[in-house]
């Protein structure tokens, strides 16, 4: 009797491995994804998709966690929630699709933090708005030639950006004239002109050349004293067309005021045939002064 419990004992243990060894595994229970995401744009839909894929095979720190991702798209990133099995959420941000699956993982494959609810999205600090209207005052001295004379003058503008292009008018009034040699008479000029830029951006001080075509209307006066018989002055006006180049440098102030440095350079096309010397076939000039940009 002895023997025979003993060979039965020995009989079921040896039975005993193989019917362990035989147990089926442990179902794994993939992720699933949340309400909101049959709602998002197709790619950020897709890799939710492919996401909740990877949980379901086996062998991956991520792998049959069970839970829920889900994803909500705005307008220049998305919000990634992960939910784990006992109901602990983690939400963070991502700006393309392809970091859904990374992100994602990372969240299942490490122990989430208690969190009643999920965090605001951080805030970004507001971008400055661009300005849509350019308001601009330059003064400084410009040289006519032929003519040989400095006048002293000022400029005001007022143009619209539309990005790194823009275009507007402005108005020059020179005067305070100086002639280089004696006897001249005295001369001035009111400029009425359209300008179309470029802007060009280095580090904070911006770049902007600028084509200027305008109406020039120059008006030179011989005084009393230089004229015969009982004339009190003697004038004479003429209009004619100009074309011209300008470079600015802008340096930010403060705000929306801008410091402006300016160099131009117009030629008259039909300055050349003109024979007086007191008007001139081109100018070089040279201004400083502020702007203001309004948004």
């Amino acid at each position: 009797m002895t023997l025979r419990t003993t060979l039965l004992g020995l009989s079921l243990s040896a039975m005993l491995p193989t019917a362990a060894s035989a147990a089926p595994p442990p179902p794994c229970t993939p992720a699933r994804p949340g309400a909101n995401v049959s709602a998002q744009p197709e790619a950020w839909r897709r890799a939710v998709e492919e996401l909740v894929e990877a949980t379901g095979a086996p062998g991956q720190p991520w792998s049959c966690v069970g839970g829920e991702v889900d994803l909500v798209v705005r307008a220049d990133a998305a919000q990634v929630t992960v939910v784990d099995a006992d109901g602990h959420a983690v939400t963070r941000e991502v700006v393309s699709p392809d970091e859904v699956g990374p992100l994602g993982e990372a969240l299942l494959a490490k122990p989430l933090p208690p969190s009643p609810e999920a965090p605001p999205a951080p805030q970004k600090e507001p971008q400055p708005q661009a300005p849509r209207v350019l308001l601009g005052a330059l003064v400084g001295p410009r040289y006519a030639g032929p003519a040989h004379r400095i006048w002293g003058g000022a400029t005001l503008s007022a143009a619209v950006p539309f990005q790194s292009w823009g275009g507007g008018v402005w108005l020059r009034q020179d005067g305070f004239s100086m002639p280089f040699v004696e006897g001249l008479p005295q001369t001035a000029e009111l400029c009425i002109g359209a300008t179309a830029f470029r802007s060009f951006t280095v580090g904070s001080v911006e770049l902007r050349p600028a084509l200027r075509p305008s109406l020039a209307v120059v008006t030179s006066v011989v005084p009393e004293t230089d004229l015969e018989g009982d004339k009190k002055f003697d004038q004479d006006t003429r209009v004619y067309f100009r074309l011209g180049l300008e470079a600015q440098v802008v340096v930010p102030i403060s705000g929306a005021f801008r410091a402006l440095i300016a160099v131009d350079g117009e030629v008259a096309p039909s300055g050349r045939v003109w024979a007086s010397v007191p008007f001139p076939g081109y100018t070089l000039g040279l201004g400083v002064g502020i702007e203001a940009a309004i948004p």
